[in-house]
């Protein structure tokens, strides 16, 4: 929770920051408002899988977030594009989170909608495909992070059981030789005399 909300810190620099770079200050800080309350959701749901109803809500918004501030872009390629990264940043959360295919199909609408405001904006199709492209690697790396930690997850629980049903054998096992002991000494000492 505590690197999402330094990210977000450093995005809201970084938006407010550049806000010569669009017409008008007013869709930046909604989208700003917006991306805190993905923000919000995204670190006051602790299940160790993401539920069902904040990764729809992340997946819901972030292009939202991208439509309404591309929108008004005046120079492309600079912080003014903030939400693109942003929103790979929490997708890349999402897949951390157990929803790798959610993460998937939220920056395929992401990148979707920066495609289009790229074609529909004279002269910036190009502009738009490269920072998708930009993006692109960016959740390869978060889907075979999420990969790994799962598997080393589920390694992790399987010597977890094995070790404890390896102790419940050695615990029994010395129960019953100390039984025996105990049993053989009462024997040894009724039958000895």
């Amino acid at each position: 929770a505590t690197m999402v909300w330094l990210y977000f810190a450093t995005i809201c620099v970084l938006a407010l920051w550049s806000l010569n770079e669009v017409r008008s200050p007013v869709p930046t800080i909604i989208g700003l408002a917006l991306f805190a309350g993905v923000c919000v959701v995204l670190t006051t749901d602790v299940g160790a899988t993401l539920s069902p109803r904040s990764t729809i809500i992340s997946v819901a918004i972030l292009p939202l977030i991208a439509a309404l501030v591309s929108a008004q872009i005046v120079e492309p390629g600079g912080f003014g594009q903030w939400y693109m990264g942003s929103g790979t940043a929490c997708l890349f959360y999402v897949s951390l989170r157990g929803r790798i295919g959610w993460a998937w199909i939220g920056f395929a609408i992401l990148a979707l909608t920066v495609v289009v405001w790229g074609y529909t904006t004279e002269g910036l199709l190009g502009s738009a495909a490269f920072l998708v492209a930009k993006q692109f690697p960016i959740l390869v790396a978060g889907t075979l992070f999420a990969i790994g930690l799962r598997r080393t997850g589920e390694s992790i629980r399987q010597v977890t059981v094995e070790t404890s049903a390896r102790a419940a054998t050695e615990a029994g096992d010395i129960a019953a030789s100390a039984e025996r002991s105990r049993r053989l000494a009462e024997l040894d000492a009724f039958a000895t005399p």
